[in-house]
């Protein structure tokens, strides 16, 4: 039971922080969880499937991809900042994801010259 709630209040936390982003970005962060847990759900050390299931997770990591591709600099900043507040809020096997992908956002704006 306390699974759940520390679940619960986790998602609360995570809707709560990302609320000051665009629908879009939005929508991106939510797919970008869909995609991590799923994988977190099916994947596991050794199994030969993993690389099916990183695949599987492709589509919904398109979005979140777009959203790096297109966001102006401030709202690339927040997107990485929000990342990496997610990062360090989350359950322990979801962390090294979220920080994957903060990393992915400073690269963006490396290679776009925003720093």
């Amino acid at each position: 039971m306390s699974t759940s709630i520390t679940s619960l209040d986790q998602h609360r936390i995570r809707q709560e922080r990302w609320r000051h982003h665009s629908a879009k970005e939005r929508e991106a962060l939510a797919d970008l969880q869909l995609a991590i847990n799923r994988y977190l759900a099916q994947a596991s050390p050794g199994n030969i499937n993993n690389a099916a299931f990183v695949e599987a997770s492709l589509p919904h990591l398109e979005k979140i991809k777009q959203v790096f591709t297109t966001s102006k600099p401030r709202r690339l900043s927040q997107l990485q900042h929000t990342l990496e507040m997610t990062a360090n809020s989350v359950d322990p096997k979801e962390k090294a994801f979220w920080e994957v992908f903060a990393s992915l956002a400073l690269q963006s704006r490396l290679q776009r010259g925003l720093l």
